[in-house]
């Protein structure tokens, strides 16, 4: 049986405003601790030249199963250095 520990946050671009959604179930004290585990893991990737979708405010769902540390992601980013400079916008605002 696997324990899943999630963050899922809307993030919007206009304000600069996150709003960490009812199905996140990280402690707010371990959010910038699975941020950071998160973007070390997906730096030097490569470059991902899907287009990026266009929205004001976008979603980011990151589950990790802390079984074997392995992150589940989806965004509507449609575009995953979108995503990942999101989610680093996120960490810099984080306590």
């Amino acid at each position: 049986m696997s324990c899943i520990v999630t963050v899922d946050l809307a993030f919007d671009v206009t304000t600069g405003k996150t709003t960490f959604k009812e199905t996140t179930t990280a402690k707010h004290e371990a959010l910038s601790e699975i941020l950071e585990a998160f973007l070390s893991g997906v730096i030097g990737a490569g470059v991902d030249n899907s287009a990026p979708n266009s929205r004001d405010v976008y979603n980011i769902r990151l589950d990790l199963d802390l079984d074997g540390d392995v992150f589940h992601v989806t965004s509507d980013c449609g575009n995953l250095g979108l995503r990942d400079g999101i989610l680093l916008a996120v960490l810099r605002d984080l306590p």
